[in-house]
């Protein structure tokens, strides 16, 4: 395999036989500064910067070569999986092609596999063929622990991955390559904030043995024009833009997040930060309901004049049954679940609804009135000076907020801002909803309790009175 970073990519073909194997010799172009990433080991390898800069036109191209010289297993993933049209499925694709190796891969729509190579040339090795597979880790973590002999790993968007995912992921990448190497997962990734976990974690702290690399426009040789005018465009008129979209810098603010300004001052007043379960004050749990959409739950005390959120959970295509365990396995005594006002409708399959399955489960419900959005999102910010969050627990829940935004939708012939709805919006209604019910709960004296899972008395809200 000849690299060559300084011309555009070609191929030229010189066929040979060995025992059988045909061998064809590619040429093909690389930046400079990626080059290293080629022929390196390290069981970690990320990819870092801005917009046009060729990282993932680098990684499937290494991705594909690889998978030419030897039968490889590899996992193409991001945090969220919604359809092939959102994965690196396509640029693998166009990379074949580009390569001229569309002899060698069968590209699928769900798949793209190699030839077999006989078993004779790989002696005692399992992998027969090279493979992607593509998958989101964060809805599929039983799927993905089940997965066998993953070879490599590459994790798109990775400014989106949670530790939980990296916890999950990690350990399923451990099948020896046939040359003795280890296996190794790529990460690429655009930074946005600068407490994201991939930033922290794999730029700032990097991993042990990994290899870092920043890639921004400027180091792409075969840069389009139009995107150079762009990015001279942006920096020129917003150079805060430029520095974060072009130049792979991570913001330190919430530039056009809703609540833009309270992330702020909640960072500034380390308002997140460690938040332990409260003694002697119950837990209420506030619940986005969802199926197809991501089902996201928040847990909060109200200790006298604080409004502490001590954890977040987020799961899709489960039964509310799913979140009656895992919420009542987490360890703090549950005083109210409460659900927005859709908790009635039937589900098509059993024909009971979440208040049904709540209520034949014994737990004390509470259902909301159905409100506004801008309603929720007012009273959010009302409150939200009151708020204190678990940095760790809550991390995907914050991230939701800070990722939650406007964006000019046209009705007729008027045009609004209307909240986005995408994979983040869900966790921020749960937040709503939670701000909603604080806000309008029934005035009740604190009542004496007696916590059942601790036998420590408190004050807070009693359970029977709820």
């Amino acid at each position: 395999m000849t690299l060559t970073p300084t011309t555009k990519p070609k191929r030229t073909r010189k066929p040979s036989s060995t025992s059988g194997l045909t061998i064809t010799t590619v040429d093909a172009g690389f930046p400079e500064k990626f080059l290293p990433l080629t022929y390196t080991p390290a069981p970690i390898k990320v990819i870092f910067g801005g917009r046009s800069s060729g990282k993932s036109t680098g990684v499937a191209r290494t991705l594909l070569l690889m998978g030419k010289q030897w039968p490889m297993r590899i996992l193409c993933c991001r945090e969220f999986h919604k359809s092939m049209d959102t994965s690196v499925h396509k640029v693998l694709k166009d990379e074949i092609y580009a390569l001229g190796l569309q002899d060698f891969y069968t590209v699928n729509n769900s798949s793209i596999t190699g030839k077999e190579i006989p078993e004779s040339h790989f002696p005692g090795y399992q992998i027969r063929q090279t493979e992607f597979i593509f998958m989101g880790i964060a809805n599929n973590s039983q799927s993905l622990k089940s997965t066998q002999l993953i070879t490599t790993a590459w994790i798109e968007e990775a400014q989106n991955l949670t530790e939980k995912s990296w916890i999950d992921l990690e350990p399923t990448v451990r099948q020896n390559l046939p040359d003795g190497r280890e296996p190794e997962i790529w990460l690429t990734f655009n930074p946005q904030f600068c407490d994201d976990f991939s930033w922290e974690n794999f730029v700032l702290n990097p991993q042990e043995d990994s290899m870092v690399v920043e890639l921004n426009y400027l180091d792409n040789p075969w840069l389009p024009t139009r995107s150079k005018a762009l990015a001279n465009r942006d920096k020129r008129n917003n150079f805060h833009k430029w520095e974060n979209v072009w130049m792979g810098k991570p913001m330190t603010n919430f530039i056009g997040s809703v609540y833009e300004d309270y992330l702020n001052d909640a960072y500034t007043q380390n308002r997140i930060c460690e938040v332990p379960y409260a003694e002697g004050y119950p837990v209420e749990l506030y619940f986005d309901l969802g199926w197809t959409d991501m089902c996201c739950v928040w847990a909060c005390q109200r200790c006298d004049n604080e409004i502490r959120l001590i954890d977040y959970y987020e799961n899709k295509r489960r039964p509310a049954s799913h979140y009656i365990d895992v919420m009542s396995s987490r360890g703090y005594p549950i005083s109210k679940w409460v659900l927005p006002h859709d908790a009635k409708q039937k589900a098509s399959g059993t024909g009971l609804s979440w208040e049904d399955v709540l209520r034949k489960s014994g737990k004390p419900l509470r259902i909301l009135k159905n409100l506004s959005v801008m309603d929720g999102i007012n009273a959010a910010r009302e409150q939200f000076s009151r708020m204190v969050f678990d940095a760790d627990r809550c991390a995907r829940g914050l991230n939701c907020l800070r990722h939650y935004r406007f964006a000019e939708v046209r009705e007729g012939d008027r045009t609004q801002a209307k909240p986005v709805h995408d994979v983040y919006s869900n966790g921020a209604d749960a937040f709503r909803y939670l701000a909603i019910g604080v806000k309008t709960r029934e005035q009740k004296p604190y009542a004496k309790y007696l916590d059942p899972y601790r036998n420590v008395s408190g004050r807070g809200d009693s359970w029977m009175s709820l």
